[in-house]
């Protein structure tokens, strides 16, 4: 799965996802601080973190598009769920 993040000049995140029947590509209202970047993260490790974690609103850290992610849900300082991301070859 593949987030195209926007920066600070154009908040929000484009997710794409292609697999064997189909493909999809959608938007996420996002606040984004500081540079644009595309990282891609297995479709599953990001089910976890969405599906595990009972919060309306998640912070993404980034560094770069091969360093880890770590999602944080806002308000809720006591988790912190990392994520190391996928290679691709687009």
């Amino acid at each position: 799965m593949k987030l195209q993040i926007g920066g600070d000049s154009e908040a929000g995140i484009t997710v794409s996802a292609n697999a064997e029947v189909g493909d999809h590509v959608g938007e996420v209202e996002a606040a984004v601080e500081g540079d644009g970047t595309t990282i891609s993260f297995n479709a599953r490790y990001l089910a976890d973190v969405l599906t595990n974690v009972a919060a309306d609103q998640f912070a993404l850290e980034l560094n770069g598009p091969l360093s880890p992610g770590v999602f944080k849900p806002i308000g809720d300082d006591t988790y912190v769920h990392v994520v190391m991301p996928v290679r691709t070859t687009s």
